[in-house]
């Protein structure tokens, strides 16, 4: 029943549901598959989601569950959360920052994944081209972006 709540498109119940993450993370380590099958539908089943929700699923996922993590979940978790939000699109382009900047700081290459050795050196990368300038060419920046990182995962 809990799982099932992670599709809510209300901050306020994923804040019930993460507050207390002490005790959510054995639930969802539990039955991980079900929570990482939960967690890729909300998160991927509608075009544009609230950053706030975004933030909130990925924060926890980040500080709790991937720590909690055996290997073979975290390869898991890598294919079917990360990697859909690593490519820079107009819709995600700030989830997409936020996504890098979480794999730079908590899915680095010392995290237990062996699908997380295709990122190394990609969340400095991307740090590095993200421009603030806002008169710049988002678009051809993130094609530029984009490219750059796929060339460095081929490697």
């Amino acid at each position: 029943m809990l799982i099932a709540r992670l599709q809510d498109n209300h901050v306020a119940v994923l804040e019930a549901v993460y507050e207390n993450p002490v005790v959510v993370t054995p639930l969802f380590s539990g039955d991980c598959k079900s929570y990482i099958a939960s967690l890729s539908l909300a998160l991927n089943s509608q075009p544009k989601l609230q950053r706030s929700i975004v933030r909130l699923h990925f924060a926890y996922l980040s500080s709790y569950f991937w720590p909690a993590a055996d290997p073979e979940t975290r390869d898991e978790i890598f294919h079917r959360i990360l990697f859909p939000f690593l490519l820079f699109t107009k819709s995600r382009e700030k989830t997409v920052e936020y996504v890098w900047d979480l794999v730079g700081k908590f899915f680095s290459e010392k995290a237990g994944s062996s699908a997380l050795n295709w990122l190394n050196g990609c969340a400095a990368l991307v740090k590095a081209q993200v421009s603030p300038d806002k008169g710049a060419d988002h678009v051809e920046l993130m094609n530029q972006i984009n490219f750059s990182v796929s060339t460095k995962i081929a490697g």
